[in-house]
């Protein structure tokens, strides 16, 4: 009967660190989304004149980048044409 105990103990902490190691990963994906938002946020006046300072037109870039891939992805595709002029 003992050992019956044992088990279903087992099995209820093996649930509960499951539930919490789903939590976590959802929480934590949150939190890293918020802080890259806020963080391209703060990026985007820079990223414009860096690119301005090159000669590329920022109509290319989102009003409202919230992403990195978003807030670079002009850059990505100028860098070739800057590497290629004389």
């Amino acid at each position: 009967m003992k050992d019956r105990h044992i088990s279903y103990c087992a099995m209820l902490v093996s649930i509960l660190a499951i539930g919490y190691a789903a939590w976590l990963h959802h929480s934590i994906e949150g939190i890293v989304q918020r802080k890259e938002a806020e963080a391209v946020r703060l990026m985007t006046p820079a990223v414009r004149g860096f690119l301005s300072g090159f000669g590329v037109r920022d109509d290319g870039l989102p009003d409202d980048p919230r992403t990195i891939e978003e807030l670079f992805g002009p850059f990505r595709e100028e860098v070739p044409k800057i590497m290629k002029q004389p």
